[in-house]
Order: structure tokens, then sequence, then C-alpha cells
């Protein structure tokens, strides 16, 4: 896995000569037969559902374009050329003051909104990318991203996913909800009262 994640990080893509990197073809190759033969039914001890959920994360190819035949050019993806990146995330803070890059893009694919940057379309895979990355470092699981980095991303102001075992919060107050608890503060002795002071006393 850490040498697939090093070749990954450092083309982008799976596409793996055989001729220079024939141990990791190997793997890929075996991974892909055995991703195969899972999905005909048949019992693969050496790929389970967490080897699975691991490589998704990365993206991982499950079907190959033709891997012995191909030889390397540059990277076919931006989400993965970390520093560029990193770089053009920091600008679109500064434009923007938020990194909520998800949000803007479905506006660009309706052709609501353009970006001022071209490379701005990128930063929504990318930033895909470190989350899924980030989930793997917080794991003690092979990820492009080390302390430092996290660090980095984290005081840039990015937002990590949550852990799947932290109870999900919120401030929301459900409308309905809202209007009986306004009857019934209304009812209450000085009724005049704001309806924010009674809403932490309250559970919703």
């Amino acid at each position: 896995m850490e040498l697939l994640l090093k070749y990954y990080t450092e083309f982008g893509d799976f596409q793996v000569p055989k001729e220079e990197h024939g141990k990791l073809w190997r793997f890929i190759a075996k991974v892909r037969t055995a991703y195969r033969r899972k999905q005909d039914g048949q019992v693969q001890q050496e790929l389970n559902e967490d080897r699975i959920a691991q490589l998704n994360k990365l993206n991982f190819e499950w079907v190959g374009k033709h891997p012995s035949g191909r030889n390397k050019t540059k990277p076919t993806s931006d989400s993965v050329r970390y520093e560029p990146m990193v770089k053009v995330l920091a600008e679109f803070k500064e434009e923007h003051g938020h990194l909520k890059v998800h949000s803007l893009a479905n506006d660009w694919k309706r052709k609501k909104a353009k970006p001022s940057k071209a490379e701005y379309r990128a930063l929504p895979k990318f930033v895909s990318f470190l989350r899924n990355q980030h989930d793997l470092w917080r794991e003690g699981k092979p990820s492009s991203l080390d302390d430092e980095k996290v660090r980095d991303l984290t005081e840039l102001g990015l937002e990590w996913k949550k852990p799947a075992s932290e109870p999900r919060t919120t401030n929301r107050i459900n409308p309905k909800r809202r209007k009986v608890v306004e009857k019934t503060i209304h009812a209450l002795p000085g009724n005049d009262v704001k309806f924010e002071m009674h809403v932490p006393k309250l559970l919703f």
C-alpha cells in the first residue's frame, strides 16, 4: 500500500509501467484480479472490505487501461500535486475568505457562475482527496499527509470530516418545534422575554 500511495501521489494515476515498477505492477494486477473474483462471488481473503475502503479513498482504478504498454507521462490530475494545489487553495481562500469550494463548484457546473481562475475547478477533487487522506492519517494508516501538512492545512482553514464515532451536533432548530416553543414562551409570565433567551434551556 505504501508503494502504491507513493506512486499515486507522484504521478496521479495507477497506470504503472511494468518495466520500471515490476513489484508494484504485480501488486496492482493481483488486487484487480482479486476484486474481479470477489465481484463474481468468490472468497478473496487477501482483499477484505477494509483494504477495499482504503483503495477507494485513493480513487483506485479497479479496471486498468493496458498498464504494461503505457509510458509514464506527466500527472493527469491536479489533485495529487500537493504543493502547487495547496498554493491554489490558499489563493482561493484569500479571494473568497473561505474554503467551501464544493458549494461554488455546483454553481460552476450549472453555469450560474464562473471561477476567476481556471485552476479553481480542480479544487473540489483536491479537497476531497485531502479529506480522504486525513481519514487515513487519523486512523494511523498510510497517507500522503503527515503531521506538518495536517497542521498547515488546518491553519489554512480546511475543515476535516468528523470521525464516524463522534456524535453529530447541530444548532438548527426545527421550524415546527420553534413555533410550539414560541407559543409556550408567550404563555409564560413576562412573555415579552426574547425567544432566544429560553432556547438554551430547551431540548430540540
